[in-house]
């Protein structure tokens, strides 16, 4: 129980005010897929829903300071840009990567900046 509250006050008082920024806009396109997947449910949109799954996740971990939550963002990332450049066709890159594919780079970036500072 202390554990949570503790990963709680992370998330609010230790991360740069980006971090939080960039968790609200993880959980709006995550609403936004799941939404989608819910009206029209399609291996596409389950497959997008999946990805920012993952993104969210990665990203609390991240801006709670865990380095696992920012491993795992750059592992889901580097899945993602290896998804893009192997698939073949214009369509399959659009249907089997994330909608984050270029900003999920930024982001990971900005991880990378702060991965020193992360416990």
């Amino acid at each position: 129980m202390n554990d949570t509250k503790t990963t709680i006050k992370d998330l609010i008082t230790k991360p740069p005010v980006v971090f939080p920024l960039v968790a609200l806009f993880h959980f709006i396109l995550l609403g936004m897929s799941l939404v989608s997947m819910i009206k029209a449910p399609a291996f596409i949109t389950e497959l997008s829903a999946l990805w920012m799954l993952g993104y969210t996740i990665a990203w609390l971990g991240a801006t709670a300071m865990r380095k696992w939550g920012a491993i795992l963002y750059i592992l889901i990332t580097t899945a993602d840009v290896v998804t893009w450049y192997s698939a073949t066709t214009a369509s399959d890159k659009t249907l089997l990567t994330s909608n984050l594919f270029l900003i999920s780079l930024i982001f990971s970036f900005f991880i990378i900046l702060y991965y020193r500072k992360l416990r």
